[in-house]
């Protein structure tokens, strides 16, 4: 459950641009998303850390390698929506060349 709710917490940001990487983007302009983004940090961090969320939600206390692992997990999201990007960008810069010397 950690590792699926980072995984959608690192897709929101690689989905505020179609083409720009998340290491380019200017995140920390958008006041209103790191809001929900703090939001959300703290909503995993509760769940699995208090112990009511722990009873309700069938969690249970991660350590930190645990946490790496998740975050581990998760990455893949961010690697696969960066090489899309990349792909993108390149075909995009392609056809404008082509566009261009044509």
């Amino acid at each position: 459950m950690t590792s699926f709710a980072i995984a959608n917490l690192l897709f929101s940001f690689t989905a505020k641009s179609d083409t720009e990487s998340i290491f380019s983007l200017d995140t920390f302009d958008d006041r209103r998303f790191l809001i929900a983004t703090g939001i959300s940090v703290a909503a995993i961090i509760i769940g699995t850390e208090t112990r009511l969320c722990q009873r309700f939600l069938d969690t249970q206390h991660l350590d930190g390698k645990q946490w790496l692992l998740c975050i581990g997990v998760a990455l893949p999201v961010v690697v696969a929506s960066e090489i899309r990007k990349f792909l993108l960008r390149r075909r995009e810069r392609d056809t404008d060349s082509a566009t261009v010397s044509g």
